[in-house]
């Protein structure tokens, strides 16, 4: 008896109140805010004079804008052989609100960057840096995105020291961007 009073109440339920009965559909992905909006600017191929040469910061997406793919290149100038400096990928964390990122520093080395990016009020973005070396000592850094116009941001690449914050290189606190197109 108690089976049969129980189906019957359940099935009350669930016609009167379709919505307790079944789970609403997931919501659309086109119906979601998209959390990499506001890095929507930085997506490009990147050049800049940066210490001692050049430096080429190529941002892309990935499959269906699922993470931002991050490639950073140096040499010694604009026409010389480009090397790797560091690669990885950037994904949005819905629990904290920023992306969270991994990159091997001079791949084959055991070094590694990990931290957040997240974008500021102001349009910029920030890329904040903890160093892991192979032998596992740390440093950390942060690199600061700032959009100056359509093809063009500045960006600084920063330390952090016992007194403060200093430039990582020479000239580091200041280096303008430009992106060039196919």
């Amino acid at each position: 008896m108690f089976k049969q009073t129980a189906a019957a109440f359940a099935l009350a339920i669930a016609v009167i109140n379709p919505a307790i009965a079944q789970p609403s559909p997931p919501q659309a992905a086109s119906a979601r805010p998209n959390p990499y909006a506001p890095f929507d600017w930085l997506i490009g191929d990147w050049y800049a004079k940066g210490g001692p040469g050049m430096l080429r910061e190529q941002i892309s997406y990935g499959p269906n804008r699922s993470y931002i793919r991050f490639s950073v290149y140096t040499a010694p100038s604009e026409t010389a052989p480009q090397h790797l400096h560091f690669e990885g990928i950037a994904v949005w964390n819905g629990k904290t609100g920023v992306l969270d990122y991994l990159f091997a520093v001079e791949p084959g080395s055991g070094a590694q960057e990990n931290g957040i990016f997240r974008a500021e009020p102001d349009g910029s973005i920030i890329r904040e840096v903890e160093l892991i070396d192979a032998q596992g000592k740390s440093g950390t850094f942060r690199q600061t995105f700032r959009r100056t116009g359509g093809d063009s941001a500045i960006t600084s690449v920063m330390r952090k020291t016992e007194t403060g914050w200093e430039p990582t290189f020479p000239g580091g606190e200041n280096i303008e961007l430009r992106r060039r197109t196919l």
